[in-house]
């Protein structure tokens, strides 16, 4: 019985050991298929993917921000704006972006190629290395008498009526300078001034007919003229309605006072580094003002016009249905690149967006 018992115990022990020496062999042999795989480029990959994938999340760039840092230009005076208003424009410029790639449309190497609208309508400061692109009804003319008092002295002393009439004179445009003129041009700061479509639009119906004191002043430019002919008005016997004006933008090609400002600015190929707007312009110009570096002593000349007797968005009451439906088709794009709803009596328009990832 004693040997009995021996025997059990020597075999207990044995078939342990053999497991023991089964188990290592096993582990062995695992451990040198993991190192043959990280040997080679593509088990490291998987080696590091698996063991490290913790590490790696927390630390990659998110592929959306790392796409618009690739794409986005950043000019250096960005960083001088206040973190709120550089958040703001970053919004817009991401929107602006992803607006774009919807179109199809990819931004041009240089100012240069851009079309001769754009170029012949954006005016260069050498003296300040910047570049300005005004609109028609976007404190336009008050930006020009600015930029006049800017270039040369005399016009500090006193206004200028007509800006637009004699700016070309004292001032350079994209289109009339030549590339080797200025080589680092394409890194000058870049701006202009937008406004709600609508509310633009109605300043230009207040300015061009409401307002209008005289049969000549009232016949004056050739868009204006061509709108007058489409409702069969040949003499200054009446004013034309909001409604046949409305209805004569939706339904014609327009000169530059009214066309879409999108048209203009060609955002989808030119990215501008600030957009201001017309809604915060004293707010806006003040940062720019700053951080380019203009002389305090000039001051951003006061707006002539007076405080309308209806606001803007009470001219929607004189439209149809189909009056808003054609003015919102004609000007989508600028309602939906510059974060305009379709009445906008808020201040800032851009503060709306959130940052999407």
């Amino acid at each position: 019985m004693i040997c009995l018992s021996r025997t059990n115990t020597l075999f207990k022990l044995f078939c342990l050991l053999i497991l023991i020496i089964g188990y290592y062999v096993y582990r062995t042999s695992k451990t040198f298929k993991v190192r043959d795989n990280v040997s080679s480029p593509v088990g490291e990959a998987q080696h590091l993917g698996t063991n490290n994938k913790r590490e790696n999340t927390t630390k990659k760039p998110h592929s959306h921000s790392l796409r618009y840092q690739e794409s986005l230009r950043h000019h250096k005076l960005f960083e001088q704006l206040p973190l709120s208003i550089q958040i703001q424009q970053l919004q817009l410029q991401r929107h602006i972006s992803r607006e774009c790639k919807k179109l199809g449309i990819s931004p041009v190497s240089s100012v240069f190629d851009l079309p001769a609208l754009t170029r012949s309508r954006t005016f260069v400061l050498p003296d300040y290395q910047f570049m300005f692109t005004p609109l028609p009804l976007c404190a336009s003319t008050t930006m020009k008498s600015y930029l006049l008092k800017l270039v040369d002295t005399k016009f500090r002393t006193k206004e200028t009526r007509h800006p637009h009439l004699i700016i070309r004179r004292y001032i350079g445009s994209l289109r009339e300078i030549k590339p080797q003129q200025f080589t680092g041009i394409n890194e000058y700061f870049r701006f202009t001034i937008v406004r709600n479509p609508f509310s633009k639009a109605v300043s230009g119906y207040r300015k061009k007919f409401s307002q209008l004191q005289s049969a000549n002043e009232y016949n004056s430019g050739i868009a204006f003229r061509k709108i007058l002919r489409y409702h069969n008005v040949t003499e200054f016997d009446r004013i034309v309605t909001f409604h046949e004006f409305v209805n004569f933008l939706k339904n014609h090609k327009l000169d530059a006072h009214f066309m879409p400002q999108h048209s203009i600015l060609q955002p989808c190929l030119y990215q501008l580094d600030y957009i201001a707007t017309f809604e915060t312009l004293h707010e806006d110009f003040a940062l720019l003002k700053k951080i380019l570096g203009l002389p305090n002593d000039i001051k951003l000349p006061a707006s002539r016009s007076d405080k309308p007797a209806r606001s803007d968005a009470s001219y929607k009451s004189d439209l149809d249905d189909r009056d808003i439906t054609g003015f919102l088709k004609k000007y989508c794009t600028d309602f939906q690149m510059y974060g305009y709803p379709f009445i906008n009596e808020s201040l800032y328009p851009f503060s709306r967006f959130s940052i999407k990832h």
